[in-house]
Parts: C-alpha cells; sequence; structure tokens
C-alpha cells in the first residue's frame, strides 16, 4: 500500500478521484499502520515497554482520527453542508478521537499527561476546537455552513489551518514517544544480551569444568590401562617367552623364577584385571615349567632306551668282530661283515635319541682323524654305502672331541641323500678349501630336491629349534 501512495496522491491532485474515495483510500493504508501499532507490545515481558505501546497505539489513533476529521470537514465546508454518510462517519472519528485520548491518559504517566496538555490541548487547540464545535451547532441547525468566520472568506482553509496544528503537536509528541519505546527496547536489548553473554559464559564456564573433571577421569582411567596394556605385552612379548626358553635349555626343567605382579594396584576393575592376568602369569609359568619337567622326563626315558641299546649293540659288536677275526669261509664272513653293519647302524639310531635329549655321545677320540677315515666311517653307517663316490682331501684332519659330531652328522646326510635319490644314481661326498683354513664337505645327490617354501620352513626350524617330537 505505501508503494501505491505516489499515483494516489497524483490522482488526489486531480479531478479524476472524488474526494470520499480519496479519504477512503489514505485511510487503508493507514488502518494498516496502525495495526502494526498494536504489535508492539507484544512477546515483551516488560511492563513499562507495554505500557509504552498502548500509549503510543493510542496516541497514534487519537491522530488518525483526528486527521479524519480534518479531511470530511474540509470537504463539507467546500460543499456547503453535510451529508448523511458525512456526519455519521465525522461523528465516528469524533467519537474514536476521544476514546484514543482516553486511552492515553490511562496508560500514559503524570509527565507524559502534562507535555501532552500543554502540547496537544493547549490554545492552539482551542481555534480548531471552536470551528468544530460551530459546524456541529449549524448543522444541528440546519444552518448552512457557510460564513463560519465573517473576517475570513475560506472557511475550509481557516479549518485545515486551525486543525493542522494540533495534528502536528500530536504528531511531535508521537515522535518523542517513539524514540522513548525505542531507547527502552535497546535498553532491553542490550540487558538481555548482558544476560545472554552472561549464561553463555557461565556454561561455558560449566562445560569447561565438566571437560576438566571429565578429562581428570578419563586420565585415571586411562594411565592405569595404559599401563596395564604396556605390563601385558612385555609380559606377553618378552618375559613369558624368555622364562619358557630358559626352561627348555635347562638341563632339569627346574628354574626358580618371580612373577611380578602388573604394577596396577587400584581396587577397581582394572585392578582386578591385573590381579586376573598375574594369575594368567603364573599359571603360565606353571604349565611351561611342567612341560619342562615333562621334556626332561621324556629325554631322561630317551638317555636309559639309547644307554640300554647302545650297552646291548656295543656287546654284539665286540662277539662279531671276534667272530670275524675267527672266521675261514668268506660266505660266513661277508655275513658277518653285514651283520657288523646292522650293528653299526643301531648305534647310530641310538645316538639319534642321545641327540634329541640333548646328551652327548659317549664315544670320544682324543687325538685329530683324517678327514677320509672320518667319510669312511660315516659310510659304515649308512645302507647303499656302495653308491657313495668319495671326492675327499686326504691332507685335512678333524680334531678328536669332534670325530663323533661330524661322522654322526655325515652319516645323517648321507643316509638322506641315498633314501631320496634313483638308486642308479651316484651320491658324492667332496671338500673343498674355505678363507679362513676351514673345509667345507659337499654332499651332492640326484634326488627332486625341496621347493623354497620347504626349504625356508626346514632352515626356520633349525634356526629355533623346539622341543623334540615326532618330525
Amino acid at each position: 500500500r505505501l508503494n501505491d501512495l505516489g499515483p494516489l496522491r497524483d490522482r488526489a491532485m486531480g479531478p479524476s478521484l472524488l474526494p470520499d474515495a480519496a479519504v477512503d483510500a489514505y485511510t487503508l493504508v493507514i488502518g494498516d499502520l496502525l495495526s502494526l501499532h498494536d504489535e508492539l507490545g507484544k512477546g515483551s515481558d516488560d511492563d513499562a515497554l507495554f505500557g509504552q505501546a498502548l500509549t503510543l497505539g493510542a496516541l497514534a489513533r487519537a491522530k488518525e482520527a483526528l486527521s479524519l476529521q480534518r479531511a470530511l470537514l474540509s470537504v463539507v465546508l467546500v460543499a456547503g453542508r453535510f451529508e448523511q454518510d458525512q456526519m455519521e462517519r465525522f461523528l465516528g472519528a469524533l467519537s474514536e478521537e476521544r476514546n484514543a485520548r482516553r486511552a492515553f491518559a490511562a496508560e500514559a504517566g503524570g509527565e507524559e499527561r502534562r507535555l501532552f496538555g500543554e502540547t496537544a490541548d493547549g490554545r492552539t487547540a482551542d481555534r480548531a476546537e471552536f470551528l468544530r464545535e460551530l459546524v456541529l451547532l449549524r448543522a444541528a441547525s440546519g444552518a448552512s455552513l457557510k460564513g463560519l468566520d465573517l473576517a475570513r472568506k475560506d472557511d475550509a482553509k481557516e479549518w485545515y489551518d486551525a486543525v493542522t496544528v494540533t495534528i502536528d503537536r500530536i504528531r511531535e509528541i508521537e515522535r518523542r514517544h517513539t524514540q522513548a519505546i525505542v531507547t527502552r527496547s535497546q535498553e532491553l536489548g542490550a540487558a538481555e544480551q548482558s544476560r545472554a553473554l552472561l549464561t553463555a559464559g557461565g556454561v561455558a564456564g560449566l562445560l569447561l569444568a565438566v571437560l576438566l573433571i571429565t578429562t581428570g577421569v578419563a586420565r585415571s582411567l586411562v594411565r592405569p590401562l595404559r599401563r596395564l596394556r604396556r605390563e601385558a605385552l612385555r609380559i606377553a612379548e618378552e618375559r613369558l617367552p624368555a622364562y619358557v626358553q630358559q626352561v627348555r635349555e635347562s638341563r632339569d626343567g627346574e628354574i626358580a623364577t618371580e612373577v611380578v605382579p602388573v604394577g596396577v594396584l587400584s581396587r577397581d576393575e582394572i585392578g582386578e584385571v591385573a590381579r586376573a592376568f598375574d594369575e594368567v602369569h603364573r599359571e603360565a609359568v606353571r604349565l611351561a615349567g611342567e612341560e619342562a619337567r615333562l621334556r626332561t622326563t621324556v629325554n631322561a626315558m630317551f638317555v636309559n632306551l639309547s644307554r640300554r641299546s647302545q650297552t646291548l649293540v656295543e656287546r654284539q659288536l665286540t662277539l662279531v668282530e671276534r667272530l670275524e677275526r675267527g672266521e675261514r669261509d668268506d660266505r660266513r664272513l661277508a655275513d658277518l661283515f653285514k651283520l657288523d653293519h646292522l650293528a653299526t647302524r643301531m648305534r647310530r639310531n641310538s645316538e639319534n635319541l642321545l641327540v634329541l635329549a640333548g646328551q652327548e655321545v659317549a664315544r670320544r677320540w682324543r687325538t685329530p682323524v683324517e678327514l677320509m677315515d672320518v667319510v669312511r666311517a660315516s659310510l659304515s653307517e649308512v645302507e647303499n654305502y656302495d653308491r657313495v663316490s668319495i671326492r675327499v682331501q686326504a691332507e685335512a684332519a678333524v680334531i678328536g672331541p669332534s670325530v663323533s659330531d661330524v661322522v654322526h652328522l655325515l652319516a645323517e646326510l648321507l643316509e638322506n641323500a641315498l633314501s631320496f635319490s634313483p638308486k642308479e644314481t651316484p651320491v658324492v661326498v667332496s671338500s673343498g678349501v674355505i678363507d679362513g683354513g676351514g673345509v667345507m664337505i659337499s654332499v651332492a645327490d640326484q634326488g627332486i630336491g625341496m621347493t623354497p617354501e620347504e626349504l625356508a620352513e626346514v632352515n626356520r626350524r633349525l634356526a629355533g629349534p623346539q622341543g623334540a617330537d615326532a618330525s
């Protein structure tokens, strides 16, 4: 409607728009503006602001009612008479003005009423009040409305100028009152903003306190959990494997060890978990000790069986050698040689039990033995030794304490080569000098060999030998 004011003013200045239609058009715009005044105080809990909004609405309605009277009476004075509908609208506007003044007096304070009385109801309003009463009296008596003021020829302009002064004074009061409402609203907004800032600060402080408390509680929980995790990993990855390895490497399996408890001494659930882990640690240590004792018992069985078998085999070999020395029959001598060879292989199997049990072989040499004799001794402990081709340097020798171990190792390698290669192919034993003055002995066969994965697995087992099992 505000956008239509320009064209409305242009039409009102011309002859095309009747006065009553122009008044109605302006009344529609002002009616919408007055409705905004009624919304000012709503939504606020401040009584002062609500009262000021009611006072402003009363002022606005009083000013609009007086403005409507000014327009209607200006048209009537030009025409010289009241139409029925014009009289009704004029009296309605007059009643509206008086009601608005009473509403203003009821809501306004003493200072505001005094200012209104001095400004809008002073001597400046007497002229307009006089002209209005005079018009109403003449209209009631049916007299002509021309010549209200004999000193002036234009009654409409006289009325318009007189009432405009009052309207302007009311507008000035309305402007000052509007400024008071704006100031009060700004004060309330600033106070509300301060309260909001205080509330936000309090909430932020509370959140900070909660964060600090939560952080403290979390750290009090995380610290023992981290320590429990750290010590549990150290036990699982270092201490327990080291103890198990010591037990396995011990001769009798009896290694005293003290289970150091996890350093979490609280009585909450974390402490209970730590104590439970200590119990698991003790149980693992106990089981490792029992396993070591069981392995010691098994090793003792191996040693006992090996020693008994060795004793019988040595007696058998002694008897066979005595029979060989006194035998003249070639066939029977060949059979005795075969029997001697079988007994020698049986002795190697007995020595295998001693190796698995971690015991030393009883046979020992004090003086060095030539490498060729060592290889020949190994051949005497394997089957199908006639397939072996020897290419060993005769000038090398093995020190006495190592002869039995080298003979045993070569016998195992030769038996492996003979067992896993075609029967028509030879097995070659050769030697060569290496850097540092040592000798490397090689056993080569024509078998299918092993895959890289199998070689890696066997080398892994050899690098970290475990307890003896079937394989």
